[in-house]
């Protein structure tokens, strides 16, 4: 189909070389597993100081990958 724009929002390796050939994908979104990471190191940090998390959802922003 022609016209069609393809996005995803897993950022995979596949995705990301379809982006860069040109293909039918225009963007995805990559999830920041490195900030998602230090994000719950500082929860459980703070839980055995004896800090209780302030919310039961955090959310950690993506990065954006397209052209």
């Amino acid at each position: 189909m022609k016209g069609v724009k393809v996005v995803g929002i897993d950022g995979t390796d596949f995705a990301k070389a379809e982006i860069d050939k040109g293909g039918p994908f225009v963007g995805t979104i990559e999830q920041d597993f490195d900030a998602m990471a230090l994000q719950l190191a500082n929860l459980i940090e703070g839980y055995f100081n004896g800090i209780q998390p302030e919310s039961d959802l955090y959310l950690v922003p993506g990065r954006m990958y397209g052209k």
